[in-house]
């Protein structure tokens, strides 16, 4: 078992290659003997660790500079590096790669990381490197065995229309068919029909086999199925036609192998989900501090004295049912996009807050974590259709500290939640001034002695005159006391905000051209 997760058993590079197709991965240049490969991850120059029998995606790298990031993880032991480009473009690297003894594959230039890194390990996770024997996990030996018998190219698909496994098998497929292997779900205009015609309704309440046809002849016909088991989702089976239509015989061979194809799947989901909610259920009670850092570490897979950073991500949903359905489908994006980026990594979730520790942390390796948090907001609203908001840690100098990094991004995300950043994701540096902020209006909330009693009193005023005094006067703190700004804030102009700010004064008897009274009017207004 790799150090992510990953489930093998002398699992081959060429094996990977070929179970993913020429359309997706092309070997250049490899060693004779057989390359056995136990894991993936994405190339980050600055991560020193071992990586031996590892797959390096070499995410962001041009062409020109392949044949450094080959040295780099040539270094680092890696069996494989994965790189985007033709061959005489990468004619440096390939020499590179020889001189180095590892194997350098291509990846269309179509192909998007995150589902070329789900993909590869999804084919790691088989127990056998025979894919004519299909065994029990193997999804892309199983579709290929399917695609065979019922005579269509097939995909195995997640309740959430990731795509699993597909057949690679000289079959016709269609553009709909290739943009979904290389996009890791039905691409937009395809997935737009689907949604138009009810196809995806009717598949959810169907107990059998549907037949699907485009209407616009744009895309060949298919039929598709539930993979389940008792009442529960596990995915989907789409078979492409061919050359010949899929007729009642077919329909009759994909009705029948679904049994099996729920078997396959769960052994899948197994192979990544036993360890994952082992580390998480870990980091949970390291988390919460219920557990040492020296108690807990082996079963992490990371070392005690290791920096590290905690990111944490919050979904925008109020009813308990659906969050634990939403967050059960963010956790998985989640996790596969952080191991990803870093092998160690572990995820779990304490109520709302989705958190992955990162072990290994440098200051450049941290902005690439803000930077991948981002882009899991961005997609979120299409992937989860909710929004989502991230914070992220400073860098703690050990595995100890790990309590303080959750505070730190709990803090964060209050800031981002008030909507006072402005933004989706930030670090705690970005967004510091707002969270002390928040630290001394929650001082004087507990306080009740460091409550400002003028505000009150002009709450009242406002409350028994009908009057917008509070909301002028906490723009105006806001402003830093400038009048104009207050003015453009609250679209008024600005005599009308002097002449309110006078009324003000006169009520509560507060000086507002004294710094000092203003920031402790903005702490009290802070604290309601």
């Amino acid at each position: 078992m790799s150090a992510n997760g990953v489930v093998t058993s002398g699992t081959t590079l060429s094996h990977v290659v070929a179970a993913l197709g020429p359309e997706t991965l092309t070997l250049l240049s490899g060693p004779t003997p057989p390359v056995e490969v136990s894991g993936a991850r994405l190339f980050d120059p600055e991560d020193t660790a071992d990586a031996s029998r590892e797959i390096v995606l070499a995410v962001n790298v041009e062409a020109s500079a392949a044949s450094s990031a080959v040295g780099v993880a040539g270094e680092a032991g890696a069996a494989a590096i994965v790189v985007k480009g033709d061959l005489a473009s990468l004619q440096q690297a390939v020499t590179a790669a020889r001189q180095a003894g590892i194997a350098l594959v291509a990846a269309s230039p179509a192909v998007a990381w995150d589902q070329l890194y789900a993909l590869i390990r999804n084919v790691l996770t088989s127990s056998s490197s025979d894919p004519e024997a299909a065994p029990v996990g193997d999804l892309f030996a199983l579709a290929n065995a399917m695609a065979s018998l019922i005579g269509g190219a097939v995909a195995i698909e997640d309740p959430s229309s990731y795509l699993l496994a597909y057949s690679t098998l000289d079959q016709p497929i269609d553009d709909a068919r290739r943009q979904t292997i290389l996009g890791r779900r039905n691409p937009s205009s395809w997935a737009q029909r689907l949604q138009e015609a009810g196809v995806q309704q009717q598949l959810l309440r169907s107990t059998d086999v549907i037949r699907i046809v485009d209407p616009d002849r744009v895309a060949r016909s298919r039929i598709a199925t539930l993979i389940k088991a008792g009442d529960e989702v596990l995915g989907s089976i789409w078979v492409v036609e061919g050359d010949e239509p899929l007729d009642d015989r077919a329909v009759a061979a994909l009705r029948d192998a679904v049994p099996l194809a729920a078997m396959h799947v769960l052994r899948h989901r197994t192979f990544h989900d036993a360890t994952r909610r082992e580390r998480g259920r870990t980091l949970r009670m390291l988390l919460e501090n219920e557990a040492a850092a020296t108690d807990v570490h082996a079963i992490l897979s990371i070392d005690p004295g290791s920096p590290c950073a905690v990111a944490g991500f919050r979904i925008s949903v109020e009813d308990d049912v659906e969050l634990s359905l939403k967050r059960a489908r963010a956790i998985d994006m989640i996790t596969v996009a952080c191991e990803a980026f870093r092998r160690r990594v572990v995820c779990t979730w304490i109520g709302p807050t989705i958190y992955a520790l990162f072990p290994s942390m440098t200051p450049a390796s941290l902005e690439r974590v803000a930077a991948m948090a981002a882009s899991i907001c961005e997609r979120s609203r299409q992937t989860l259709g909710v929004d989502m908001i991230a914070g992220i840690s400073t860098i703690a100098p050990d595995l100890a500290r790990a309590t303080d990094l959750r505070a730190e991004v709990d803090r964060v995300l209050r800031v981002l939640v008030s909507g006072s950043a402005g933004r989706a994701s930030a670090t705690l540096d970005e967004v510091r001034v707002q969270t002390i902020l928040q630290s001394l209006a929650d001082l004087v909330q507990q306080r009740p002695d460091l409550r400002l009693p003028a505000v009150r009193l002009l709450q009242q005023y406002d409350a028994e005159h009908a009057k917008s005094y509070v909301p002028t006067l906490r723009a105006f703190v806001e402003a830093g006391g400038d009048i104009g700004l207050a003015a453009r804030a609250l679209q008024v102009h600005p005599n009308t905000v002097r002449y309110r700010l006078k009324r003000v004064a006169e009520i509560t008897r507060l000086d507002l051209e004294s710094a000092e009274d203003r920031l402790v009017i903005a702490l009290e207004l802070l604290s309601r």
